[in-house]
Order: structure tokens, then C-alpha cells, then sequence
């Protein structure tokens, strides 16, 4: 919940351009970083987190998919949200979305490599 109240806060600040003296390239590139990295550390954290409270097999496959959807949501709420608020000088993005998806699929890929080579984080989580 921490991550995700993270991500909403920061998402919906004004925009100040707090890479001003940054070259417009380097800004997009670094914005897209930024989604992505917060998009895969969210989604990580949520499949961790439901794979905790329950390891049963249906629950493992559907808390996988599960963190998948919620994290795609959340990102689009936020793009939308930003279109509705124009207060906040924020504008959405169609290349922000794809920089969460990618996210996304990196979490679940580095997911899917930690539960395969059983490593202690999450190995002892693998689903049945």
C-alpha cells in the first residue's frame, strides 16, 4: 500500500519540469525510467506481499496475475486522473502506460527467475 501511495502522490504533484536544466531528450528518457522502475518495484512488492498471506496453489497463479492487473489499473487511473485534474499542470501520457507495462512484465519475468533458480527472497514462495 506504501508503494502504490507512493506512486499516486508523486504522480498527481504539479508538474514543475524538476529536471529543468536537463535537455528535453534526457527528461522523457528519465521520466520513462522512473515509470518503469516504480511500476516494477509495485508490482514485485504486491506479489510478494500475496504470496504471504496464502500459498496455496490457485491463489499463487491468480496473486501473480492479480498484482499484474492491479498495477496495469492503477497506472491508467493515474493517466486519466491526470487528464481530469488540469489544476495539477500534468498532461497523460500514452508512453507512460507502456513504460508501466514494461515494468509489469520485468517484475513478473524477475518473479518468475527468482521462484525458477529458488533463491531465499522469494524461492520459498513457488507456487504448487
Amino acid at each position: 500500500m506504501l508503494i502504490m501511495t507512493v506512486i499516486l502522490v508523486l504522480s498527481m504533484l504539479p508538474d514543475k519540469s524538476h529536471h529543468e536544466k536537463t535537455p528535453v531528450l534526457l527528461t522523457i528518457a528519465l521520466d520513462k525510467w522512473e515509470h518503469l522502475l516504480a511500476y516494477m518495484v509495485l508490482t514485485l512488492s504486491q506479489i510478494v506481499e500475496f504470496l504471504q498471506q496464502d500459498k496455496s496453489a490457485r491463489l499463487t497463479k491468480n496473486a501473480i496475475w492479480i498484482s499484474c492487473l492491479l498495477s496495469m489499473i492503477l497506472g491508467s487511473l493515474i493517466e486519466l486522473l491526470q487528464k481530469l485534474i488540469p489544476s495539477i499542470n500534468r498532461s497523460p501520457n500514452p508512453k507512460d502506460i507502456l513504460a508501466n507495462a514494461i515494468g509489469i512484465i520485468l517484475a513478473l519475468l524477475v518473479y518468475l527467475i527468482i521462484r525458477r533458480k529458488n533463491l531465499p527472497f522469494i524461492g520459498r514462495l513457488k507456487s504448487g
